[in-house]
């Protein structure tokens, strides 16, 4: 086999350059739809998932989608102790944010927006008397303090 020429060898050198971007993007956008599918598996095996799909009232939450949405119409508060009363062992923010997301709890275009809100939120609720819920010292989880 003849020797490859310089030209050659940098096309090749480009080409395997984007293909390992290429591949690290993949990567990337495979790591989040495993998120997403746990977040899913999540909600499909709590056995609290018929109270999430529906509202105080009993009715349930239809989205303009025409789906039922578990955290579209709840206001922020209502919605975190939503998503704690699901998980009793307690959750950090960030997968408290991720609920939210996967219940259609509205972004307005950006969930960083609402991990900080989530965060903030969930802080100011442990401080309030009349909302139930702690942190759990040193693991930055937080749940509700009555179960319910």
């Amino acid at each position: 086999m003849a020797a490859l020429s310089q030209e050659h060898l940098k096309a090749l050198e480009v080409k395997k350059a984007q293909l390992e971007e290429e591949y690290r993007k993949c990567h990337a956008r495979l790591e989040e739809i495993q998120k997403d599918l746990v977040t899913i598996k999540g909600l499909i095996e709590s056995p609290d998932l018929i109270k999430a799909l529906l509202k105080p009232s009993g009715a349930p939450i239809a989205s303009s989608n025409g789906h039922s949405d578990p955290y579209a119409e709840m206001g922020l508060r209502e919605a975190l102790r939503a998503v704690l009363r699901e998980h009793p062992k307690g959750l950090k923010p960030k997968e408290v944010t991720e609920r939210l997301v996967s219940g259609r709890f509205p972004t307005h275009g950006d969930r960083s927006k609402l991990g900080v809100r989530v965060s903030s939120e969930l802080h100011r609720m442990t401080r309030a008397k009349t909302n139930p819920i702690r942190r759990l010292p040193g693991s930055g989880r937080y749940l509700l303090s009555d179960g319910g």
